[in-house]
């Protein structure tokens, strides 16, 4: 997956590629994301940044939308359990062809996080510098 984002333009470092598995079914997109890369500083966040960006990438595995990147955020929850995850599970569903919903859960399955619609938006051919 990240070969492919990057021949596109969007090249990730090791902290970034966080995305270990992930499946579709139907309108949802299931995946596994962790990264060794890390280390202690999971536990300075409820939700890392860098694990949260690689949740998104999986918007990426959508058939036939290119490059989507999040543009509007509502109906966001963070939840205090999940500090220090190094593994979370992640859902996304698509409500419409430009809004999803995201799970995210760590590899208990307590909830991390979660957001109502997040709104994306295809980045246009030629828009990624170097691509």
């Amino acid at each position: 997956m990240y070969e492919d984002l990057a021949a596109e333009g969007l090249s990730y470092g090791p902290a970034f590629q966080g995305v270990r598995a992930a499946w579709r079914r139907g309108e949802e997109t299931f995946a596994e994301i962790g990264t060794e890369a890390l280390g202690r500083d999971l536990n300075r966040f409820t939700l890392h940044p860098a694990l949260l960006d690689a949740a998104l990438h999986t918007l990426a595995l959508q058939d036939g939308v290119g490059i989507r990147l999040p543009f509007t955020w509502s109906g966001v929850e963070l939840y205090e359990g999940g500090t220090g995850a190094d593994t979370l599970r992640v859902r996304l569903r698509a409500t419409s062809a430009d809004v999803a919903s995201v799970d995210i859960a760590d590899d208990m399955g307590r909830p991390v996080a979660s957001v109502e619609s997040l709104v994306v938006r295809s980045l246009g051919e030629g828009l990624v510098s170097g691509a």
